[in-house]
């Protein structure tokens, strides 16, 4: 986010690197005007290679677009200024390959992970099928219940919770929990139960299970 001109507009850029190593810029403002002048910059240089875009004379570039002064007063065209000053800054930032703080794009078409940490727990949303189909298999053959808590690692949560929609024998929860959803696991007929967490778990597991007369 940038302030734009002295009335205190933002704007919002992004630059990212595409597949081929062209920037891709995009931009909004809560200002109609300078919204425009941002798509301007984002249509003029997105598509360019990094080397290209640091390249570009602030002042000649500006001056190139011929939007006139009616359009650019002096106060616009500094917020444009400022506008491309960051495209560039931000274009160094993505040359230099700094580690990017985690987040996950998510939208109705694609799941995008940025960070080392993130993309583990994209994980999480997309299992591997294959694993999924053969856990709920290996499971339902030989009637495990399973109780997990819920620092297990993302990849490990991302299986179980897809097999939980196929094995209802199967939960994610603390370790106050899972001791009391073993129990419904073993009444309702598993003849095992796996506990995924530390010493104490499984032991706990152990007790609440003889105490409620399932010690078989």
């Amino acid at each position: 986010m940038l302030r734009c001109c002295p009335y205190l507009l933002q704007a919002w850029l992004d630059a990212s690197l595409d597949s081929s190593g062209k920037v891709q810029l995009r931009a909004a403002s809560d200002s109609k005007l300078t919204a425009g002048l941002a798509g301007v910059l984002v249509s003029a240089l997105s598509g360019l290679t990094p080397e290209q875009l640091l390249a570009v004379d602030g002042t000649a570039f500006l001056q190139s677009l011929g939007l006139g002064p009616g359009v650019v007063a002096p106060s616009r065209a500094s917020g444009a200024a400022n506008m491309l000053a960051s495209i560039q800054r931000r274009t160094r930032m993505l040359m230099t390959q700094l580690p990017r703080f985690p987040s996950l794009l998510i939208t109705s078409n694609f799941l995008q992970p940025q960070g080392t940490f993130a993309e583990a727990q994209a994980q999480y949303l997309q299992p591997d099928a294959q694993q999924v189909a053969q856990l709920v298999e290996l499971l339902r053959s030989k009637r495990i219940g399973v109780v997990a808590h819920f620092y297990m690692d993302p990849q490990v949560q991302g299986v179980l919770s897809a097999a939980a929609e196929q094995w209802p024998h199967i939960h994610i929860s603390d370790s106050l929990v899972m001791a009391d959803a073993a129990v419904k696991m073993a009444q309702a007929g598993c003849s095992t139960i796996a506990v995924l967490g530390v010493d104490f778990m499984s032991e706990n597991v152990r007790a609440v299970l003889d105490e409620a007369g399932l010690s078989e």
